[in-house]
């Protein structure tokens, strides 16, 4: 879920480097944010089943619909209006769109990489 944006963006605006760049803004945004604000601070370590344990919530079920939702809302407005693909701001606003999305799902990755790590981290042995 966090090259499908960036897929998005390049198929949408081929010629744009602007769209990458925004994209790569909105990743290092959402991403610092989601990573400030520990959003994802409920993921723990089952050491019973070694094992993540992730409780249910519906955050990610509305980050896929609103994904969806842009991607959608994007390309219909490429379709309806061509010369959009050109507009600088209609692009840099795809492009953080898109890289919102990625950098969330990429802050949601790196808190499940970090309490793996904590947890299968080898105890020194003295």
């Amino acid at each position: 879920m966090v090259v499908m944006p960036c897929y998005g963006i390049i198929t949408a605006f081929p010629h744009q480097p602007l769209a990458v760049a925004a994209w790569a803004m909105g990743v290092a945004a959402a991403l610092a944010i989601s990573t400030a604000l520990k959003s994802w601070s409920d993921i723990s370590w089952s050491e019973q089943h070694r094992s993540l344990l992730l409780p249910g919530s519906w955050v990610p079920l509305a980050l896929f619909l609103g994904l969806f939702a842009t991607k959608y809302i994007t390309n219909l407005m490429l379709a309806m209006d061509p010369p959009l693909k050109f507009d600088g701001y209609f692009v840099m606003l795809a492009g953080l769109a898109y890289g919102a999305f990625s950098g969330i799902f990429l802050g949601r990755g790196v808190a499940m990489w970090k309490v793996a790590r904590h947890a299968l981290r080898p105890v020194p042995a003295y």
